[in-house]
């Protein structure tokens, strides 16, 4: 599991954190009411762009509107840099 605190791209500062499947409570701390998190190894997302649903190395990024964001580690990476 990581958790990223501040991050940056174009659009700006988000705050993200990475689902591993184990760490359920954190996601759910994390997301509040805008989901909800399984035990079948993934959990759901209310975004902007519907329900997303997340998988074991998916990444949840809150921007600074306070919307959540879905996207698998690759997309992530692709997009993100740590401040």
């Amino acid at each position: 599991m990581r958790f990223k605190d501040k991050l940056w791209n174009k659009l700006g500062q988000v705050e993200a954190l990475q689902f591993d499947g184990k760490n359920q409570k954190q996601v759910k701390d994390f997301i509040g009411s805008n989901g909800d998190v399984t035990y079948d190894g993934f959990c759901v997302i209310s975004t902007p762009e519907g329900t997303r649903q997340v998988s074991i190395g998916g990444w949840i990024t809150k921007n600074t509107k306070g919307e959540f964001y879905v996207f698998d580690d690759y997309v992530f990476h692709k997009i993100y840099g740590e401040i």
